[in-house]
């Protein structure tokens, strides 16, 4: 799979995709604090003009009290204006049920509440594809930490993107131990020049509405009964067989680091503290200085192939040692805070959801 660390030119000059960012939440429960972390960075450094937050009847019919915080989380929402927090409807007839008529995620039949009795993460494939789809847009998982947001934002101009894992350039397991040294990460080939990434990744994604990937997508999600055994290949491994069909339909962006770059732009930490935590076999149960200084340097531009554009946690050794995840959430808000100019620059709604963000992280 051809990849590239920028948009190409072929997309064309014109910006396609709508600067809209869908997020979906399927849970039982409130989303957790790494999801409002991520939804507003995204909105300081991309500034969509409008977010569409999908939810399920799962979800308490308090919504505006998402994810506790005495309900700041829902006043902030609020208070920024262009956050639409959208109920789905299920029922048969409804506008999604209609344009999802014949999926076989809707065989394992519906809750008393109405919302589907697939897995929750089978669901959000749905309604990602659903979406992207009908209507158009940027999506992100709730672990996606946006970077560079005119890197990103560049990208609009292609039909159809999705981030890329990039196996083959980092070490697999930073637990694995070479001759008692650190690993560090080698290039296997210029990434400006093109390269072969493992996968393509549905965590980060952007689409035009009714393109050729979505539509190819959207049928090929149609026919998947929600069962988990499907899981990968819809988010990883049909992208990627599509795209090498189809390569001027579909990008592979790889500054969309699906994959954690657990070794990436350490050369300035201290090699003993960087060792000390890759030896370990497994997260600490407490927070870890060595943990949290890899962490962090997983934000920062890397090294070896330009920027990082999004960052995806998407894998639990890294989200383990609280102190970990903790450093990324807090040092991707500074980044998106110094992005716009710093506190005092920000406007008073968006001034009193990064207070909102600071406290709570503070708190952790």
């Amino acid at each position: 799979m051809v990849i590239a660390k920028a948009a190409p030119a072929a997309c064309g000059s014109e910006l396609r995709v709508l600067n809209v960012l869908f997020r979906i939440w399927t849970g039982f429960c409130c989303p957790p604090l790494m999801d409002f972390v991520s939804l507003l960075v995204a909105v300081l450094q991309l500034r969509p003009e409008r977010i569409e937050y999908l939810l399920t009847p799962r979800m308490p019919a308090n919504v505006t009290a998402l994810r506790g915080f005495d309900g700041e989380v829902g006043r902030c929402f609020a208070a920024l204006g262009n956050v639409n927090l959208v109920r789905l409807n299920f029922s048969t007839g409804s506008p999604l049920r209609l344009a999802t008529s014949g999926f076989r995620a809707w065989d394992s039949g519906f809750w008393a509440n109405g919302a589907p009795r697939i897995k929750f993460v089978a669901l959000t494939d749905v309604l990602r594809a659903y979406a992207l789809h009908t209507f158009g847009g940027m999506y992100l998982d709730g672990d996606a930490f946006v970077l560079n947001g005119e890197a990103f934002q560049d990208w609009r101009r292609c039909p159809a993107v999705l981030s890329a894992e990039s196996h083959g350039w980092w070490a697999a397991d930073p637990h694995d131990e070479t001759d008692g040294r650190v690993q560090m990460p080698e290039a296997e080939s210029d990434a400006s020049n093109g390269s072969h990434a493992s996968t393509m990744n549905s965590a980060v994604m952007l689409s035009v509405a009714n393109s050729s990937f979505s539509q190819a997508w959207f049928d090929m999600v149609s026919k998947w009964d929600g069962r988990p055994g499907g899981a990968h290949d819809v988010c990883c491994n049909w992208p990627t067989r599509f795209e090498a069909g189809n390569p001027t339909v579909a990008h592979g962006a790889i500054d969309f680091r699906s994959f954690p770059l657990y070794l990436s732009n350490l050369s300035s930490l201290p090699t003993a503290s960087v060792e000390a935590a890759l030896k370990m076999r497994r997260p600490p149960k407490e927070p870890y200085s060595a943990w949290a200084s890899i962490a962090r340097a997983m934000v920062k531009p890397h090294r070896h192939h330009g920027s990082t554009s999004v960052v995806h946690l998407s894998n639990s050794r890294i989200r383990g040692p609280t102190g970990a995840y903790v450093a990324v959430m807090a040092e991707a808000l500074r980044l998106a805070v110094a992005k716009r100019g710093g506190h005092n620059a920000l406007a008073p709604s968006e001034r009193m959801c990064v207070a909102t963000a600071e406290n709570a992280l503070a708190s952790q």
